[in-house]
């Protein structure tokens, strides 16, 4: 079966946040370090859809509160039936840091750019959702700038650094800790 029949099959047949959709994002995650060009397209695209099944929302419904069918607004209460199901489930937001590792293993010349457009794209989804980043998804972030720097040297180093030292910063982390670690992971892979 391709990786499309799979996504297909997913999209169609398998509820929201099974372990079919963390087996497809394990693939994309194979595939983006094996140099497959379109792993992050593809990983991406099913975030969307999760989010298009079963994600963030303004749907809401009014429940009452009182018997009374006059009652006023008062006594209704606007919940957010979509963030109540989010946050209860297993959820997105454990599927933002995969996608953030699947665009940082992305190095191949036609995806660096897509992967790090989509690596800014995914934090600031994180954000949204109210996750705290880490030091791991900076460090994903600064991967991802790194990648995109290797094939296009002439771009603007310092602004593109910059949009992931000044973020880190207001977590608490420092320039120095990112390139450490990111050096030291370089280590360890090879």
């Amino acid at each position: 079966m391709s990786r499309m029949e799979v996504v297909s099959t997913y999209q169609d047949e398998i509820r929201p946040f099974s372990n079919a959709y963390k087996l497809a994002f394990q693939c994309w995650h194979t595939s983006a370090k094996a140099g497959r060009i379109g792993a992050v397209d593809r990983a991406a695209r099913l975030l969307d859809i999760m989010e298009a099944q079963y994600g963030r929302s303004t749907e809401t419904v009014t429940t009452d509160k009182g018997g009374d069918d006059d009652a006023s607004d008062e006594s209704d209460e606007e919940t957010n039936v979509v963030d109540d199901i989010f946050d209860k489930n297993m959820n997105l937001k454990k599927f933002c840091p995969v996608l953030l590792r699947i665009c940082a293993s992305s190095r191949q010349k036609e995806d660096v750019s897509r992967a790090m457009t989509i690596a800014f794209d995914t934090y600031n989804k994180m954000v949204q959702y109210g996750q705290k980043p880490s030091v791991h998804t900076f460090e994903m972030l600064y991967t991802c700038v790194i990648n995109y720097l290797e094939h296009y040297p002439n771009e603007d180093k310092s602004a593109l650094l910059e949009r992931v030292y000044n973020p880190a910063k207001e977590y608490g982390i420092s320039r120095g800790e990112l390139v450490g670690r990111h050096k030291q992971s370089k280590l360890t892979l090879s």
